[in-house]
């Protein structure tokens, strides 16, 4: 990337904190180890590498997607859950 380079877009990105934030996958040429650990270090939550199969990538952004799907979905039955518990609390 010309300006910013993907270990630092990673980290501006991790650096918002926000919970809705779309999972990372790292799409790139580079092989080696140390890079790849990087990125995962970083917050990537997967990785791969160029030349890609379409239909892996595929698979992998959609099982990307459906995990944060889940992640959002119990963070809103805790959400509701929390509600009722206080609720209840305030009862007694």
């Amino acid at each position: 990337m010309p300006v910013m380079d993907g270990f630092s877009l990673i980290q501006s990105l991790k650096d918002l904190a926000d919970p809705f934030l779309p999972p990372l996958l790292v799409l790139t040429a580079q092989t080696s180890h140390e890079y790849r650990q990087r990125a995962l270090d970083l917050g990537a939550r997967d990785f791969v590498s160029k030349p890609f199969d379409f239909f892996e990538l595929l698979a992998r952004v959609n099982n990307l997607l459906e995990v944060q799907q889940s992640q959002v979905i119990l963070r809103q039955q805790n959400d509701i859950l929390e509600d009722k518990v206080n609720d209840r609390t305030e009862k007694l």
